[in-house]
């Protein structure tokens, strides 16, 4: 996904061809800069909005030209006191920091397919630790050391880069272990990273 400076959003589906990774680009919509961040959840999207609302698009799981996602649906209000909010493509869990650094876990709860889903979608959330605030890039990652579950990456003010595998259950859903180790420096040059 990549929303451009007009607040347009593009849908990019992966080939499986590492010589061009990406097949043509569909648009899914304008309207998007009204989002303060927009991250994924299990291949759907969680957006919020600049009065702190959450929202959920649920993918539909259909190529070009029919629409990657259905109507958005409101999930719950308050998310303006998180800093980061952070998901990944292939889980359903979201992980948020908050204004002192605390970083919090929403877990496994599953939408009814087709769309039509209603009530509580994220279950109370639970703390997964203290002193996140000396990050100012946080990221999901693959499997990269062999871990059970999706890694996480975390980039400090200095440009280092920090791993902390994933782990956790259907309590929690996936967060960051309680040990960090640095597997790169200068990565203070980039803006992003996903």
């Amino acid at each position: 996904m990549a929303r451009d400076k007009a607040g347009v959003l593009w849908f990019y589906k992966g080939s499986g061809n590492p010589e061009a990774p990406f097949k043509p680009r569909v648009r899914v919509g304008g309207g998007w800069n009204t989002y303060t961040a927009i991250t994924s959840r299990a291949g759907s999207l969680v957006a919020r909005d600049k009065a702190g609302v959450m929202w959920f698009y649920l993918r539909t799981g259909q190529d070009a030209p029919q629409p990657p996602f259905y109507p958005r649906r409101e999930v719950d209000s308050g998310w303006n006191s998180y800093t980061a909010v952070v998901g990944n493509w292939s889980d359903y869990t979201v992980v948020a920091r908050d204004r002192a650094g605390v970083l919090w876990s929403y877990g496994f709860v599953y939408p009814i397919p087709g769309g039509d889903f209603t009530g509580v979608w994220f279950p109370p959330r639970v703390r997964v630790g203290g002193g996140w605030n000396v990050y100012d890039r946080i990221a999901r990652a693959g499997q990269l050391v062999g871990s059970p579950e999706n890694d996480f990456l975390a980039r400090d003010t200095q440009g280092r880069l920090w791993l902390y595998e994933g782990v956790g259950d259907r309590s929690i859903g996936i967060a960051p272990s309680s040990t960090r180790r640095q597997i790169g420096w200068g990565w203070g040059i980039y803006d992003t990273i996903l």
